[in-house]
Order: structure tokens, then C-alpha cells, then sequence
């Protein structure tokens, strides 16, 4: 995980795991990089040095981010699939109050237009 500047205290760790599985359509997309930006309510923009974590997704298209803390945050992905550039994006909201302390949300990214 790469760490930029972080929206809080950097010494505020959370509790909560965010994983995230890519999809190109019906077919994971693996080796993407999947970028996180806390306390994001709007669309942060393509700019990517806004955001402040960011993991490459693994062969399966999976992707974890961990110990983030509860709010509303928005995920990037942006890569290639076999043939094109691609991309998504998504808010997710974690809830202070979920005890599982995993979120699980699926990102789909298409051909960039």
C-alpha cells in the first residue's frame, strides 16, 4: 500500500478492511491500480495524486485496503485489461457501527471514453 497525505491525524488508524473486486464486464480484471480517498462524498476527479491509498489489484482483480477508518470515501480503478485502458469509480460508505470490520464492494471499470 502506498500512503500519500491522509485526510486525518496519519496516527488515526482504522478498523476496517475494504476489499475490492474488479470486473471488466462478467470478467475480473486483475493488476489494476485501485485508489482510495477518505472523507469523499463527490467524485474526487482523475487526478490521482488526490487520493490517498493505493493497492494494484491482484491476478484475480482483488484488491484490499486495511485499517481504514468509517465514513464516506471513494475508490478509483485504472489500468488495462488485455486490450484497453480502463477505468471506474465508486463511493462506499463504512458504517462506524458495522461489526464485521470488512467491507466488500465490486468495482466495475470499462474502456476509457
Amino acid at each position: 500500500m502506498t500512503w500519500s497525505c491522509r485526510a486525518t491525524d496519519p496516527n488515526d488508524i482504522g478498523d476496517f478492511i475494504v476489499e475490492v473486486q474488479c470486473y471488466h464486464h462478467a470478467d475480473p480484471v486483475g493488476l489494476i491500480d485501485v485508489h482510495l480517498m477518505e472523507y469523499a462524498e463527490d467524485f474526487p476527479g482523475d487526478d490521482l495524486s488526490e487520493y490517498h491509498f493505493k493497492v494494484t489489484a491482484d491476478s484475480t482483480g482483488k484488491a484490499l485496503f486495511s485499517k481504514i477508518l468509517a465514513g464516506h470515501h471513494w475508490i478509483y480503478g485504472y489500468g488495462t485489461d488485455e486490450a484497453d485502458t480502463v477505468k471506474g469509480n465508486k463511493p462506499i460508505f463504512i458504517d462506524p457501527q458495522d461489526e464485521d470490520g470488512k467491507i466488500r464492494i465490486i468495482l466495475q471499470v470499462s474502456e476509457k471514453h
